[in-house]
């Protein structure tokens, strides 16, 4: 079955305000734009034609009817044309303590949180409760959930987002915090973390990964540091290529992953209008998928 174009709602979110984004993977990009609610049925029906979504479209519906969120995303990453996985995030109004969090995750059955309380992590970062939560699901029906903490601005002198206590809350090696903030450094960003987020992980006692996203990291910045992380020179062209087509020189952010075995892997995310840019600006990994006037998927 093919899936049909986006509706004329959708391709004006779109047109108008995407996030971009690449990693590693060079066969994979992602596009995320707002989900506000005269979008949501439009974004339900279209997605509700990937086989793969069906079941966890309700999960997902009866989630941001309990939550009522005050702001939501919807990402879509991409193997070439084709839709690889979908992810829902959305910000609770207010931080949820942990029976809020739980009631709030039982509503998205079958996605579920595996890891620690949401506020022993909050503890430690000195926060009440998570802001946000991911839902995800791919195109082999794997779900995955995610929980984020935004982080306010710090004292410059007091700048520990991402110290031993918080490693120690999130169940991974308190040695990680080194690495972290070592990594931090050489973007110089270390006080612009400005959201923190969790991965499930596989028991209650741990997390599958730790995610720091530091914002407005610079072009030059960033690939040095991919450099100095040994990633792959066709990643860092691509992501080279995508500024110059953006005309961006600064990352929106730079979302870094890890893991108990240490740095995971990372994300490259750049904010755009693309109606500022015109076909002929555009990222061309885009032009197809967002600008044609009847773009069409290959069959799933």
């Amino acid at each position: 079955m093919i899936s049909p174009a986006f509706t004329p709602l959708m391709r004006r979110a779109f047109w108008s305000d995407v996030e971009f984004s690449v990693s590693d993977n060079i066969n994979s990009w992602s596009t995320m734009i707002r989900a506000t609610p005269p979008l949501l049925d439009d974004l339900e029906r279209w997605a509700h034609t990937l086989r793969f979504s069906e079941m966890c479209l309700t999960a997902v519906r009866r989630a941001l009817l309990h939550i009522a969120p005050d702001a939501a995303l919807f990402r879509i990453d991409w193997a070439g044309d084709d839709p690889s996985a979908l992810t829902w995030y959305v910000r609770f109004p207010r931080p949820p303590n942990d029976e809020q969090f739980n009631t709030a995750i039982r509503h998205a059955r079958p996605f579920e949180w595996v890891g620690p309380a949401p506020t022993a992590i909050a503890n430690a970062l000195g926060l009440t409760g998570p802001r946000g939560m991911a839902l995800r699901v791919d195109s082999s029906g794997n779900r995955h959930s995610a929980i984020y903490y935004r982080i306010p601005t710090p004292d410059v002198r007091n700048a520990q987002p991402t110290g031993a206590r918080l490693l120690d809350a999130s169940g991974l090696p308190a040695k990680q915090a080194d690495l972290i903030r070592e990594d931090l450094h050489l973007l110089g960003s270390y006080t612009e973390v400005a959201v923190i987020g969790m991965d499930q992980g596989s028991s209650a006692a741990c997390v599958g990964a730790i995610k720091v996203d530091p914002a407005d990291v610079s072009v030059v910045m960033a690939l040095r540091f991919l450099a100095s992380k040994c990633v792959s020179p066709d990643a860092r062209l691509r992501v080279e290529s995508l500024a110059s087509a953006l005309r961006a020189r600064k990352l929106s952010y730079l979302g870094l992953k890890y893991t108990a075995a240490g740095f995971a892997g990372w994300r490259a995310y750049f904010s755009s209008a693309p109606a500022h840019f015109g076909r002929t600006r555009i990222a061309p990994m885009a032009s197809r998928t967002l600008l044609e006037e009847k773009p069409r998927f290959s069959q799933n």
